[in-house]
């Protein structure tokens, strides 16, 4: 499907472009890339001065990237890093001290700036059509290739400052002072196939197991079921950060 098949651990090109469907209702024919492409390793980082990182609108791939960000400018200090996404994903570049400046995605669309910058790397719609992003290589692998360069401190950055600290605290602190606290995300409106049905059966399996547990509920979509144990967090309108 995707042109490519894996043949004794390698993956074989088996033709050059595929058709896709386009936002209009057409098809485009697609050329076949990797992320091992010219396009993406010749970039010239000692020449440049500013880079534009395009996230995607997926909360893994935009943390990720924060180590991306990071990793860059360790190899190159000299970069001046700018990062450009939807507002609610950028929230999770706050405070970052390699990054220069985050860029709502509109003000890139309206203001068609991403010329101004030397380098580009797209995050946003190439990965996606990489066949190496499925079924090749290990996946932070990938966005370093994408990037350019050799994906070498992969750890997450990111910064809670005092006062998010202090909210924290008094959101939980006293529910869940009682035993251990479970992160669960089960539903996503981007992709159903990724959802799980049940989460609510976990928790009830779970807690029956201990009954001391206490859950975080992550994502957009509420849980749809209320208990003593669980913080929904669409339920009560918290927001990334928080």
């Amino acid at each position: 499907e995707d042109g490519f098949q894996l043949k004794g651990g390698k993956l074989i090109r088996v033709r050059d472009s595929i058709k896709v469907n386009t936002a209009d209702g057409k098809t485009a024919e697609v050329e076949l890339v990797t992320s091992l492409s010219p396009k993406f390793w010749n970039r010239n980082y000692n020449k440049a001065s500013t880079v534009l990182i395009k996230v995607p609108a997926a909360i893994g791939d935009a943390l990720a990237i924060t180590a991306i960000a990071s990793d860059l400018k360790r190899q190159h200090p000299h970069l001046t890093i700018f990062v450009a996404g939807e507002d609610v994903f950028l929230e999770l570049y706050a405070n970052h001290p390699d990054i220069e400046e985050l860029l709502p995605n509109k003000v890139i669309e309206e203001n068609h700036i991403d010329n101004n910058f030397d380098i580009v790397i797209d995050y946003t719609w190439e990965v996606a059509r990489l066949a190496d992003y499925y079924n090749g290589l290990p996946y932070l692998d990938v966005l370093g290739n994408v990037a350019g360069f050799k994906f070498e401190n992969r750890k997450i950055v990111y910064y809670i400052s005092e006062a998010e600290k202090a909210v924290a605290a008094s959101h939980f602190n006293t529910l869940f002072d009682m035993g251990k606290l479970i992160g669960v995300h089960f539903s996503t409106m981007k992709d159903p196939k990724r959802s799980y049905p049940f989460g609510n059966k976990v928790i009830a399996e779970l807690l029956e197991i201990d009954p001391t547990l206490r859950f975080l509920h992550l994502g957009l979509e509420e849980l749809g079921v209320r208990h003593d144990s669980v913080v929904d967090c669409a339920a009560t309108s918290m927001d990334l950060r928080k």
